[in-house]
Parts: structure tokens; sequence; C-alpha cells
């Protein structure tokens, strides 16, 4: 989003991108964020200063809590107390 508003586009990295995003291996789509991201760092036109930080904490007995990728995205569908 802070890309397209900036008018900042690249098509290599859009690609990488949607290839990251098509990746089911964990590891590997992480390892391929990781690289995108000192892409960036080095050739970025912005800097991002701060960014929210956000914890998710569960206490012993609960199950079933679902984190996502961004913090916007925890699920409690599934949780269950036993």
């Amino acid at each position: 989003m802070l890309a397209w508003r900036n008018s900042w586009d690249i098509p290599d990295l859009t690609k990488e991108t949607n290839e990251a995003l098509a990746e089911s291996s964990t590891a590997q789509r992480a390892q391929l964020y990781q690289t995108m991201q000192k892409q960036m760092l080095a050739h970025s036109p912005f800097v991002i200063m701060f960014q929210q930080v956000s914890q998710v904490a569960m206490r012993p007995g609960v199950s079933g809590i679902e984190v996502g990728p961004i913090n916007d995205l925890v699920s409690y569908l599934h949780l269950k107390k036993e």
C-alpha cells in the first residue's frame, strides 16, 4: 500500500511478492519475505520509522487460538478452555 501511494513500482519485486504469497512452505515463504525486506531496505525511496507491534498471550489450559501473519487476523473460533 505504501509503495502504491508513493508511485513506487518495481515489477520484479511485485512478481516476487506474488510468488511468496503462493508459496505453501512456511519456511520458504519466510525466506522469500526476508529477501524482499532486504531489497526494500537497499532500494526503497522511503523509510518506515515506526510500526505497531501487537502481542497475543495465552494461559496454560487454553488452546485453539489462531494467530495470522498480521495483527488483525486473530481467530478465537476454535478457542477452548480445559
